[in-house]
């Protein structure tokens, strides 16, 4: 068994159901990351794992033994909250020493203690610093330090980044992620950012309408997201339904913008009529402008641009596709002469970049 169990929790409020059947596991040292969007039942489930909600069904088990009936202050787990809640009108070391002079821990381990979780959170020489005199970074690493300093079994941090610009919060992120690595604790990391998600854990899991959908390392979901759901939220625009069709032991996906062919590793798996979501990897298309000696492959589409912005490393390149609706979406190094709007363009697909979504 693993040493954090999640069985089977599910809570309702009224006519609403917060969190459905939910299971999953957890192991020593695991950065566990709980990603969806608001209102998908991560911060209730959050709460029920804390023993701060009662679950109508299901349980925690930890290390074997079942939580349920155990109050949160004896679980030994910790929870850093979305707001912080440091307390204002104490000191940075009141604020560390707070979880253990509930613990009554003797003055010598509590001050050697605080200083070891300061020192931890490069915040040393803050001790006697008001709450008010400091930065978005350094509240976060006080919190953080506040919460380990009890040294709890498991970590749990509900979305606590999202009151820091992007630059210093992804800045924490790493650091948060490098200190619990070091110190071995498990932990349970709650956001509806993807970037923040595949930055801080060493396995993903997907929620959505109160259920869990996909569970995975980061690479995992990236490269095979299991559903349009998951598709969508890592960003992916080029979704589209499909209806396989098998010409001269060749299988093609007939979709509304045309056929397509996939990849050998996925073809092998469907019969003539299977019906498919694909999901299209935007860096997977070469573009050109429209030349009228191209060579048509299966995978040849005909296009015009609607708009082009500018992104840093590559362009974005959205177009509409002949006889449909569909807007295509395209990632590319500028090409040749400049593509513009109106522009009349070549879309190649490498089938290795067609992934299939679900059978």
């Amino acid at each position: 068994m693993s040493l954090l169990e999640i069985a089977g929790l599910s809570k309702s409020f009224k006519d609403r159901v917060a969190v459905d059947n939910v299971s999953f596991s957890a192991e020593r040292g695991e950065i566990l990351c709980l990603l969806g969007p608001s209102g998908c039942g991560k911060s209730t489930l959050l709460r029920m794992i804390a023993g701060i909600e009662t679950p109508d069904a299901g349980a925690v088990f930890y290390n074997g033994d079942s939580l349920t009936g155990v109050s949160p202050q004896n679980r030994g787990f910790g929870l850093m909250f979305q707001d912080l809640a440091l307390f204002p009108h104490m000191d940075v070391y009141s604020n560390v020493a707070f979880g253990l002079k509930v613990q009554r821990i003797d003055k010598k381990l509590e001050v050697k203690r605080v200083n070891e979780m300061l020192d931890l959170v490069d915040m040393s020489g803050y001790e006697s610093r008001k709450i008010h005199e400091l930065s978005g970074g350094e509240l976060q690493r006080v919190a953080l330090a506040r919460s380990l300093a009890p040294s709890p079994k498991f970590l749990m941090l509900d979305e606590p980044f999202t009151s820091l610009d992007r630059t210093l919060s992804e800045s924490i992120q790493r650091q948060v992620r490098s200190i619990l690595k070091s110190i071995g604790v498990m932990s349970l990391f709650v956001t509806h950012d993807s970037d923040e998600a595949f930055t801080m854990a060493d396995k993903l899991l997907f929620m959505d309408n109160g259920q869990v959908v996909q569970v995975g390392t980061p690479e995992e979901i990236y490269y095979r997201p299991g559903t349009e759901f998951v598709a969508r939220s890592l960003g992916f625009k080029n979704i589209l339904q499909g209806v396989t069709q098998l010409e001269g032991g060749v299988l093609y996906i007939k979709t509304e913008i045309g056929c397509l062919e996939i990849n050998a590793e996925n073809s092998c798996k469907f019969a003539d009529g299977h019906r498919i979501t694909l999901l299209i990897d935007e860096g997977g298309v070469k573009v050109n402008h429209l030349l009228s000696e191209e060579v048509k492959s299966s995978n040849y589409f005909h296009g015009i641009v609607i708009s082009v912005s500018f992104h840093g490393t590559a362009y974005e390149i959205n177009t509409s596709i002949r006889n449909s609706s569909f807007v295509f979406r395209v990632h590319v190094d500028q090409v040749g002469a400049p593509i513009s709007p109106g522009d009349e363009i070549s879309l190649i697909i490498n089938p290795k970049f067609v992934r299939v979504l679900t059978q």
